[in-house]
């Protein structure tokens, strides 16, 4: 469907280098980053800039002011992999061959009004990226729906004088090493936790123990049927339409997370994991997964 279009601005390369269209730290903070050597002859540092868990990223920041000026402020709290989502264990959507769930938390405050427009766009899904165990990048890896999923933050636009918590599932190969956000090059990284190893279980020799018949009992399994949203399975009115990335509506393959805002979209409008907006009957009135 095309009632509304969303295309997503290229942002400046000022967003993702270390000036990020100014300073992404004060003079005084630039030196306690850690930044990434580049492989090459040169002896120039790599413009990508590795980021603790925990340590605060900037951007759209005026030259020479202080780091309370910036557009964007956001920091990375959580990163976690192998989550166990109930989508997936109970066989109602499977992962990929060779990839797991890693989730990322991340709090976003803006400033009250933006030195730069194009500040808005800075955390939106097509900027981020995962690099797996040999190094591969993934960009724009899917959103994992089979779990709970709070992505506001990396699916819309940001709005000044905010703050914003978000919670997002993303599938990537297993073992990624890195979390990305980069544009060309430059940008953030943050190290992926390694799941600890569970501690060996200590030897001992058991009980011998005199025998005992075995007994039976007979289970019965119980069944539950979920009733089907009728609403759900209504055809698309505009079966000719487009979806916000100028294809034929429902080709696309993604899979849908959320429903757009009735006061920005009309009733129908889904949010799908690639981007894209598209006709969804399950974000129309009654559906399953209508906006409150």
């Amino acid at each position: 469907m095309r009632s509304k279009i969303v295309v997503a601005a290229a942002l400046s390369l000022s967003f993702f280098t270390a000036g990020c269209g100014g300073s992404d730290s004060t003079d005084s903070e630039q030196s306690q980053d850690s930044v990434v050597q580049s492989t090459s002859p040169t002896t120039e540092a790599s413009p990508i800039r590795k980021k603790a868990i925990g340590e605060e990223a900037a951007a759209g920041c005026v030259e020479g002011a202080g780091r309370e000026t910036c557009d964007v402020r956001f920091t990375i709290t959580s990163i976690t992999r192998g989550e166990s989502c109930s989508g997936y264990s109970n066989g109602i959507l499977a992962l990929p061959a060779n990839h797991e769930v890693v989730r990322f938390d991340i709090e976003v405050e803006t400033a009250p009004e933006f030195s730069y427009a194009q500040a808005n766009g800075v955390l939106l899904t097509q900027y981020w990226s995962v690099v797996d165990a040999d190094g591969y990048m993934v960009k724009d890896p899917d959103i994992a729906t089979g779990c709970d999923v709070d992505a506001n933050v990396v699916y819309k636009f940001l709005e000044p004088g905010t703050k914003q918590r978000s919670s997002v599932p993303i599938i990537a190969p297993v073992g990624a090493t890195t979390l990305r956000l980069s544009e060309q090059g430059h940008g953030w990284e943050w190290e992926i936790p390694v799941v600890a190893a569970a501690p060996p279980a200590a030897s001992a020799t058991p009980p011998v123990e005199s025998p005992v018949a075995p007994t039976f009992q007979e289970w019965t399994p119980t069944t539950t049927t979920v009733a089907q949203n009728p609403v759900d399975s209504r055809p698309n009115p505009y079966p000719n339409s487009q979806d916000s990335f100028g294809r034929d509506t429902g080709t696309s393959g993604a899979t849908l997370v959320g429903c757009g805002d009735w006061k920005e979209y009309q009733p129908g409008t889904g949010i799908y994991s690639d981007g894209s907006l598209d006709y969804a009957a399950e974000c129309l009135p009654g559906g399953s997964m209508a906006p409150n």
